[in-house]
């Protein structure tokens, strides 16, 4: 057989075609919700000050749901968290909320002292660098919140659904006393370990100035779902050369 000029070109162009890498974006996704045996609420009691956990109820589509409790028990659910042991570094959060709530429902956030901020009780994305409540760590920068992201809990029942999104980026981040992970060299490097020794992972509930006071309904009922919460990293494979 007569090998032509031409097909010899061809051969070479196919050859070197397939050593040169295309990038690809492909998303590897966890979502913790499937694991509701994982998950605890931590309500607060400012009467006599005092820590409450209970687990949320599991439901369908691999999410998990509690109901707020009436203003008038004096308890105020805080924290929704899941147990992670993980490294956040490099990678992005996306949490898909719900609230459904019978007409005429009043949420409020805990009454505290000088918490008289414009904010109405509302939800965020959370992460922190210790486990469980029992014994809170006294260092600030071992809490981070979603900052600005976030939704009020009354956009939440009128909306259905919404997703909150973020990027672990210290730029989108604030600590126990409101400092973003940017806000200086120290505090970008509390936020950089924190990604590494994250301990637990999911939501807080807050108001007024306050990112985690709680809340609770005053009038009517309500129940909280996290239909899922998604931990997730973008993988870029590796690009020859021009």
């Amino acid at each position: 057989m007569k090998i032509t000029r031409r097909f010899i070109t061809l051969l070479a162009f196919f050859f070197i075609a397939s050593l040169v890498f295309v990038p690809q974006r492909t998303l590897a996704q966890e979502n913790l919700t499937r694991r509701p045996d994982q998950w605890t609420v931590y309500t607060i009691d400012p009467v006599p000050w005092v820590w409450l956990t209970e687990k949320p109820d599991a439901v369908r589509r691999d999410g998990i749901q509690f109901t707020l409790p009436d203003s008038a028990d004096g308890k105020y659910p805080v924290f929704l968290l899941a147990n992670y042991h993980g490294n956040l570094t490099g990678k992005m959060v996306a949490a898909t909320l719900s609230l459904t709530a019978a007409p005429e429902t009043v949420i409020i956030y805990r009454p505290e002292p000088n918490n008289d901020g414009p904010s109405p009780a509302n939800v965020r994305l959370y992460f922190q660098t210790f486990s469980g409540w029992t014994s809170p760590s006294p260092v600030c920068s071992d809490y981070w919140y979603s900052n600005p992201v976030s939704v009020t809990l009354e956009n939440l029942a009128a909306g259905g659904t919404t997703t909150l999104t973020n990027a672990f980026d210290p730029a989108l981040w604030s600590d126990m006393n409101g400092h973003f992970g940017t806000n200086d060299a120290a505090h970008m490097a509390a936020f950089a370990a924190g990604l590494k020794e994250v301990k637990e992972i999911g939501l807080s509930f807050g108001g007024g100035w306050f990112f985690s006071t709680g809340v609770a309904v005053s009038s009517g009922s309500a129940t909280f779902g996290l239909e899922n919460y998604r931990i997730s990293r973008v993988v870029t494979s590796p690009q020859a050369e021009p």
